[in-house]
C-alpha cells in the first residue's frame, strides 16, 4: 500500500509540473535592509510600505514588506507590480500578518482587528477599476498570542495575455497603531486549465484551499464525499502524518507543525478514493 501511495505521489506531482507555471515570485530579500523604499514594479499611494528587517517569533531575521500605521498615517496600499497572466487562469498566493508592535526588530503582539480597522485586497485587470476580491481580516489570528503569518491565496481569472494588478487597501482605526506586513508572493499560472488541472478537480472532487499553506489547509468536498469520508496526509515518502473524517462536507487541518515539502493528500469512501498535492511552505 505504501508503495502505490508513493507511486501515485509521483504521478501527481509529475501532472502538476506539467500543468502549473511560476510566473512570478517576490520575497523581498533582495532589498536593501531596514527602510528600503519599493521598486520593481511595487507602488504605494504614499511611500508608507518598505522593506524592513524583522525577527520572526523564535526564527532568524527576514525581510519582509511592511506599513507602520501610527496616529499620523491613518491609510495606505500596496500594489503588486503588473502580473502577464499566460492562461486566463491563475492564482496570486502570499503570506501575511499584521501586528501591535514590535521589541527591537521582534514583532510582541498580534493585532485584533477591530471596527474601524480595513485590510482588503483589489484586482483590476488592463488597468481597469479595481474591484474588491478579499476581505483579509477575519482571517488572522483572533489572539494577541497570535504572531504567524497567515497564507492567502487570491484567484486572478481573465483572458490569456491580460495584464492584473492587486492592490492591498489597509486602514486603520483612529488612535490606534498597527503593523501590516507582506512576503512570499507567488503567481501561478495553468498552462492548459482546460487540460489536466481541471479535468482532474471535477473528477477527484476534492479541492484544498489555501494551497501552497503554511499554517492550516481546509479540505473541500462539495458533492463528492459524505461525512464519513477519511481524509488521511501522507508525506513524500508514503508516511501517515495526519488522519481525520470529514464534516459537512470538509476538513480543516492545522499544518503548522508540518514540514515544508511536497504532501498527499487522499480522501475515501467506501471503494471511491481521491487524491490532491498539498506543498507546505516554511
Amino acid at each position: 500500500m505504501k508503495y502505490i501511495l508513493l507511486a501515485t505521489f509521483l504521478l501527481m506531482n509529475s501532472i502538476f509540473a506539467f500543468c502549473q507555471t511560476v510566473t512570478f515570485q517576490e520575497n523581498f530579500e533582495s532589498y536593501q535592509g531596514f527602510g528600503s523604499t519599493l521598486t520593481n514594479g511595487w507602488n504605494t499611494s504614499s511611500v508608507g510600505f518598505k522593506v524592513y528587517i524583522r525577527t520572526f517569533p523564535g526564527g532568524a531575521n527576514n525581510k519582509i514588506c511592511e506599513l507602520a500605521l501610527t496616529n499620523n498615517h491613518r491609510t495606505d496600499s500596496l500594489t503588486t507590480p503588473e502580473l502577464t497572466l499566460i492562461t486566463g487562469s491563475a492564482i496570486l498566493s502570499f503570506d501575511s500578518r499584521i501586528v501591535d508592535s514590535y521589541i527591537g526588530t521582534t514583532a510582541s503582539f498580534s493585532h485584533i482587528p477591530t471596527s474601524g480597522d480595513a485590510l482588503t485586497a483589489f484586482l483590476s485587470i488592463n488597468g481597469g477599476n479595481y474591484s474588491q476580491v478579499e476581505n483579509m481580516l477575519p482571517f488572522y489570528p483572533t489572539s494577541s498570542a497570535g504572531l504567524a503569518f497567515t497564507n492567502f491565496s487570491i484567484p486572478i481569472n481573465s483572458d490569456a495575455g491580460a495584464v492584473a494588478k492587486v492592490k492591498f487597501v489597509a486602514k486603520a482605526k483612529p488612535n490606534t497603531e498597527w503593523f501590516p506586513s507582506f512576503d512570499n508572493f507567488v503567481l501561478t499560472s495553468n498552462s492548459d486549465p482546460t487540460a489536466v488541472s481541471r479535468k482532474r478537480h471535477s473528477e477527484d472532487k476534492i479541492q484544498l484551499i489555501p494551497n501552497p499553506a503554511n499554517q492550516r489547509v481546509t479540505i473541500l468536498s462539495p458533492g463528492g464525499f459524505g461525512n464519513k469520508a477519511e481524509v488521511e496526509i501522507y508525506n513524500i515518502l508514503g508516511t501517515l502524518v495526519f488522519s481525520s473524517s470529514m464534516n459537512s462536507g470538509k476538513c480543516v487541518t492545522d499544518i503548522s507543525n508540518f514540514k515544508p515539502g511536497i504532501y498527499l493528500v487522499k480522501v475515501s469512501e467506501g471503494k471511491q478514493s481521491a487524491f490532491e498535492r498539498l506543498v507546505v511552505k516554511q
